[in-house]
């Protein structure tokens, strides 16, 4: 059986040190206070680049899809050129279902044909899509797989509300995977529910809050907490 790997978001370069010492497989960029995909300033992305040397693959968050909308193609370049060397990318979909998705897959486009080559792309699926004003989960899946994406992120734009994972859940995995795409799941991840999911065979059991000291994805990255939680995916055959 495939076992998931532990993802642990992280917003500056200490956190990296942290999280990639105590055994996460993926350390995610974001900075928390940006918003449920906020964007880490490039001087972060550089910084966590040279601590982590290559070590532990790196993926980045970048805001929602509207961000990018009216920057210039150079603009796009310049600040996708920092991201050389990272493993994935992604961008939220809040606003999208406006115009029934058209936005949000042109943006995914565009990113995609200018940023760095080997740069994976990830659609982020929204539980509480409503809420987001986002498509739904089954809008996303026929988005990233028209635009290139490599996987699928499911989350939530509400941070205070965690996902149920119920039966739906699981078929929708099973259905992002007959698609032949990576599946991560996230939206307020404790290690109970990591135990609940870990046998849909998740690429990724992503977690910020369940990292940090106290719970509290607003505090910093808990080295204990990043261990405990690695060696909770190591019952499963992963982690250090």
């Amino acid at each position: 059986m495939k076992q998931p790997g532990l993802l642990v978001s992280i917003r500056n370069g200490r956190e990296a040190s942290i999280a990639d010492r105590a055994g996460a497989d993926l350390l995610d960029l974001k900075e928390p206070a940006n918003g449920p995909l906020g964007r880490c300033d490039e001087s972060v992305w550089i910084d966590i680049v040279r601590r982590t040397g290559g070590r532990t693959p790196l993926s980045a968050a970048l805001g929602e899809w509207h961000e990018w909308a009216d920057l210039d193609d150079s603009a796009v370049q310049r600040r996708l050129a920092y991201l050389q060397g990272f493993r994935f990318a992604k961008i939220g979909p809040g606003g999208s279902a406006g115009d029934g998705g058209e936005g949000l897959e042109r943006t995914y486009r565009r990113l995609r044909e200018l940023g760095p080559l080997g740069l994976g792309w990830i659609g982020v699926a929204y539980a509480d899509f409503q809420r987001g004003g986002s498509l739904d989960r089954n809008g996303i899946l026929s988005m990233a797989s028209k635009v290139g994406c490599v996987g699928v992120l499911i989350d939530t734009c509400d941070k205070s509300r965690p996902i149920f994972w119920d039966e739906g859940w699981a078929r929708y995995v099973r259905r992002v995977r007959d698609k032949n795409l990576l599946v991560a799941l996230a939206g307020g991840l404790t290690a109970k529910s990591i135990r609940r999911i870990a046998p849909w065979q998740p690429d990724w059991c992503a977690v910020r809050g369940a990292a940090c000291r106290g719970g509290d994805r607003e505090s910093s990255v808990s080295f204990r907490r990043v261990r405990a939680l690695a060696a909770i995916s190591g019952k499963f055959g992963v982690g250090n």
